[in-house]
């Protein structure tokens, strides 16, 4: 295999790792955040279901950790060996190019810092009440912790959604440019959704908003399950 047969195969597969399984665990993580608008029931209730899955440290291995270190590292790799041109040519791809590898960086340090803090760092009983443990988190770091939160999840949002744009290009399934131009728009679309996402579901870790999904069917049925109540009513005995 030659030097060009090698970039070329590892290009392919940096792209791909970075959707399948990083991006689709990105999204989940999304969806799992998000729910803390319906309180800490359902919050609860979907950590416990993630984390008491029967094989969960080998999923944590083998689709997350990783995925993550090779897309990392190649990552690391091809930067070194590209050049950024921002400047040179002003074209909205080639910002596309620079701020995919601002937010990679910014995305590498937020995600070891994030599972230090709680992956690691949490205890059992915490993890097992995640939506108190959080924030309590956010209140004894108040203020800063949140921003960089934000800018973290943000910076992983759009690396994730542009490199699904790329990922089209490089694998040959948008080839025409109107076919790239509603790819993108798809994507940042769904750059703009995912952000919103991770960031509205801060304010009720932070304590900005009281959940306001907390009265809805879902978060009764977690309560009931859980044996808590929900705000206007007692908890049932058991």
């Amino acid at each position: 295999m030659t030097p060009d047969d090698r970039h070329f195969y590892l290009r392919r597969l940096h792209s791909l790792s970075g959707v399948i399984p990083v991006g689709l665990f990105l999204l989940q993580h999304m969806y799992g955040n998000v729910l803390a608008l319906w309180g800490a029931n359902v919050y609860d209730e979907h950590a416990k279901f993630i984390t008491h899955q029967p094989l969960i440290y080998l999923l944590e291995i083998g689709t997350v950790f990783l995925p993550l270190a090779f897309h990392a590292g190649l990552g690391i790799y091809f930067m070194v060996d590209s050049k950024w041109n921002p400047n040179k040519y002003g074209y909205a791809r080639n910002w596309g190019y620079t701020l995919q590898r601002i937010t990679a960086f910014i995305t590498l340090f937020y995600v070891v810092f994030h599972v230090l803090q709680t992956r690691f760092a949490f205890s059992e009983a915490e993890k097992e009440a995640l939506f108190g443990a959080m924030q309590n988190l956010f209140a004894n770091n108040k203020g800063w912790l949140m921003g960089v939160y934000a800018v973290g999840a943000i910076a992983a949002s759009y690396h994730m959604c542009n490199g699904l744009f790329t990922f089209c290009i490089v694998w040959g399934i948008t080839v025409s440019r109107g076919a790239q131009n509603t790819m993108w728009r798809a994507c940042m679309g769904l750059f703009v959704v995912m952000s919103l996402g991770f960031v509205v579901s801060l304010l009720p870790l932070n304590k900005i908003i009281e959940p306001p999904f907390a009265n809805t069917l879902p978060a009764r049925a977690a309560g009931e399950k859980a044996g808590t109540p929900y705000p206007g009513e007692t908890a049932k005995p058991r």
